[in-house]
């Protein structure tokens, strides 16, 4: 597989690295310090309220999930070149996996873990 950039294994690793990192944190930051004050879950009316009057604090969000998933691609990447000296099929199988994780993710509908339980 040709890649754009070259990558040791070792820089691979930094890189993945640095990467699950900043995903961990920017998610942390805009899921607590941000959704959580914007989206009143089961009140679209009120939610849409928050949203306009947040400014532009909506779109930092949207941008910060726009990179966590960038982010996803680029581990997935690097967990390529982290395991192709071990392995091609070990280094191929863990990239896709990544990728169809970050695919299975992004599907889903917005959570927020705050959820009312159905009422039986």
């Amino acid at each position: 597989m040709e890649m754009l950039f070259q990558f040791s294994p070792e820089q691979a690793v930094l890189i993945v690295g640095v990467s699950l990192t900043v995903m961990f944190i920017l998610s942390i930051i805009i899921q607590f310090r941000i959704f959580e004050k914007i989206v009143v879950t089961g009140y679209a009316l009120t939610t849409i309220q928050k949203i306009d009057s947040s400014g532009s604090m909506f779109w930092v969000a949207v941008v910060g999930w726009v990179i966590v998933y960038a982010l996803d691609a680029v581990i997935s990447s690097g967990l390529y070149v982290m395991f192709s000296s071990t392995s091609e099929s070990l280094a191929s199988t863990s990239a896709i996996l990544r990728l169809i994780y970050t695919a299975i993710v992004l599907s889903l509908p917005g959570r927020t873990g705050h959820e009312k339980a159905p009422s039986l």
